[in-house]
């Protein structure tokens, strides 16, 4: 599952300026913060080998975890993808504005700011599940849920200054994550 969201996700950025890690004026660390979440849950879950050999944190598993965690893993996988063709060329992996920004309203982004983002934290969440430690499960929550929460706040930011009285109007009908609650 994760082998194929890295493909997709290469595949779904459109130019040269959406595959950059050069980052921005914008970004204020939060690519780095995204990646080093990223990267260290994906440790986490290759440690849970080792975790749930030893019976450090491991649940009984069940098919039930399994069943949860990789309908999750489906789920996140499927938000991410739809949200950024929603998005199209102004999908990309660092924080940036293109000459013709403008605000995306439409698909999930009619209920929601940032799918894509939500997408991960349930991706990841559900790897966590499936592994079936809550050990794991708290560690990628610690690690991946802070690190979007602070990238949506540093976007928005952005975002606002830069396309102004339209997006924060788009804020004011729509929610951040997740749709009529936050």
């Amino acid at each position: 599952m994760m082998g194929a969201f890295l493909v997709t996700e290469r595949r779904l950025r459109k130019d040269a300026s959406s595959t950059t890690l050069e980052t921005t004026e914008y970004d204020k660390g939060t690519t780095r913060l995204v990646g080093t979440a990223f990267g260290a849950s994906w440790l986490v879950l290759f440690l849970s080998l080792l975790a749930n050999y030893f019976r450090i944190g491991s649940l009984e598993p069940s098919i039930l975890f399994n069943t949860v965690g990789v309908f999750l893993m489906l789920f996140g996988f499927t938000l991410r993808t739809v949200a950024a063709r929603t998005l199209g060329r102004f999908y990309s992996r660092t924080l940036r504005v293109k000459d013709d920004h403008r605000v995306v309203s439409e698909g999930m982004y009619q209920w929601i700011r940032h799918p894509g983002y939500l997408g991960m934290i349930v991706m990841f969440l559900g790897a966590g599940v499936t592994v079936a430690n809550f050990i794991v499960i708290s560690v990628v929550a610690v690690l991946i849920v802070p690190a979007y929460l602070k990238r949506i706040s540093v976007e928005e930011s952005m975002l606002s200054n830069t396309l102004g009285p339209e997006y924060v109007e788009y804020m004011k009908r729509t929610k951040r994550l997740i749709p009529f609650l936050y």
